[in-house]
């Protein structure tokens, strides 16, 4: 039987079949190689950034370690400069300039950058101070007393207790303090020190010390017033966007901070506990009889303080025992005009002092004391009590008001006239003697004060900002010029 399909039937399937014309063969490949190209050049672009990025991070790290080096060297020269000064650090006018100096330490340039030496402080008229920072202008945080830190509002009982249950040796808590048993109950549990701090951030761990009160707008503690340290409430942390950092309770402490027992001549000070008369002697404003007195004191009392010399009692003599007048065997001229109520009140005793009596009229006797405050003044900045150095003295001539105010018996009165007389034309004070001679200084603060107070500096703080281009680079160091060879006792590098 015929198959095949009449004439109207179905088409064969085989007539269906499509066959692409040149023309759009040739459309379909160019779909293709452009969509080729995309990919390519996606990927060209892709690599292009790649290396671009890459190209800016090495030339951001290569500017990083220049700017880096920039800043050290802005150190390394200042301390080149400390060891240049030709008095020694003991005397304050020869370094005073360190602490704002435009011409020196700012904008210094170097290769194709520059450093700056900042204090992240403004001076009355609003311009930064360039310059170093004296350690000794603030308090030490492993010697600085309860009475001290009450003086800062801002600091309250739970602070101070639990400050000094961390660095004491002991297990007794204070009152409002802390000591294991509160630090093993956090959530990342830690115990107590007991011993001295060795940072300033080392208070971080303590109870009730904060980043707010510590650091105040400088968040990072880097010196610096950062964009998000001047933007009022926009970012943390909180600020008043007045172009001024505070820098919180941080700027007031230290825990580098020494004094050596340097006389004005850069000699050591004679120690009152072991000097001889003859010793004694070379100072002047001592002379035999008050060298043989101080010999005699401390033979039966240890000097503790500079103070004690208000105590001193004239030494009595083998003559004076013997019967006769006291002060009779006096060196002619040893006392001058300083001794004369001392030498009526001898005359006045002496008549009763005859060989024999003994009795009421010798208990009855009242020691003379040989020095006064003016003479006290005159020499205490060549004694003192051990030559050991000290690490609870503040410098005059740097301390802030806030600083000087932790001093015993200081007044805010008498904070401003120092600071207004370190200011004036007479520069700062070279001696202690000389802060006898403020306005408001009395005999019983001048007492106080005298194992706390110094006029010199061996301890500074840097901070060198170094830049290369727009990339910046941060070095704080600590420095110690009090020896022969400088130490380096902080780095920090941001």
């Amino acid at each position: 039987m015929d198959r095949r399909p009449s004439q109207g039937g179905l088409i064969p399937p085989s007539s269906f079949v499509f066959h692409p014309s040149p023309a759009s063969r040739r459309g379909v490949i160019l779909v293709l190689v452009l969509w080729l190209l995309l990919i390519v050049s996606l990927i060209g672009l892709s690599y292009s950034s790649s290396v671009r990025t890459g190209v800016t991070i090495t030339g951001y790290r290569a500017n990083k370690v220049k700017a880096r080096y920039y800043a050290r060297a802005g150190i390394e020269r200042t301390i080149a400069e400390l060891l240049l000064r030709e008095d020694g650090f003991y005397s304050e006018s020869e370094i005073t300039g360190f602490y704002d100096d435009v011409e020196l330490f700012a904008q210094q340039p170097i290769g194709r950058g520059f450093f700056s030496l900042v204090t992240g402080r403004k001076n009355e008229a609003g311009e930064p101070i360039y310059g170093i920072t004296d350690e000794a202008s603030r308090l030490n945080l492993n010697e600085v007393t309860e009475e001290a830190l009450l003086t800062f509002p801002e600091i309250t009982e739970e602070m101070i207790d639990s400050l000094l249950d961390w660095r004491d040796e002991d297990w007794d808590q204070n009152i409002e303090g802390a000591e294991d048993d509160y630090y093993a109950m956090l959530e990342d549990p830690y115990l107590c020190k007991n011993a001295n701090l060795q940072t300033v951030t080392e208070l971080l761990l303590v109870r009730g010390w904060t980043t707010v009160e510590l650091f105040g707008e400088d968040a990072n503690n880097n010196g610096l017033l950062d964009r998000n340290e001047n933007d009022a409430d926009e970012s943390p942390p909180d600020d008043d966007a007045d172009g001024e950092l505070d820098f919180g309770l941080v700027s007031f402490f230290t825990i580098y901070s020494r004094d050596k027992e340097m006389n004005p001549e850069g000699e050591t000070r004679l120690d009152l506990n072991s000097a001889t008369e003859e010793q004694l002697q070379q100072i002047e404003g001592i002379d035999q009889t008050q060298a043989r007195s101080i010999v005699a004191w401390r033979g039966q009392n240890r000097f503790d303080s500079l103070a004690d010399l208000f105590d001193v009692t004239e030494a009595q003599q083998q003559s004076q025992q013997q019967g006769s007048q006291r002060g009779s065997a006096q060196q002619p001229g040893t006392r001058s005009s300083r001794g004369s109520s001392g030498s009526s009140s001898q005359e006045r005793s002496g008549s009763s002092s005859q060989s024999g009596q003994q009795g009421s009229s010798a208990s009855s006797r009242q020691p003379r004391r040989v020095f006064d405050y003016d003479q006290v003044a005159q020499i205490v900045d060549w004694l003192c009590i051990s030559t050991e150095d000290k690490a609870n003295r503040i410098n005059v001539n740097t301390a802030p008001f806030e600083v000087l105010m932790t001093l015993p018996e200081m007044t805010e009165e008498l904070a401003t006239e120092i600071i207004t007389r370190r200011e004036s034309s007479l520069g700062p004070f070279t001696l202690r003697l000389e802060l006898r001679d403020v306005n408001g200084m009395t005999e019983e603060i001048f007492r106080g004060l005298l194992d706390y107070v110094t006029v010199q500096s061996y301890l500074f703080r840097i901070i060198a900002e170094g830049y290369e281009g727009e990339t910046q680079a941060v070095i704080e160091a600590v420095i110690d010029v009090g020896d022969e060879t400088p130490k380096i006792l902080y780095w920090r590098e941001s």
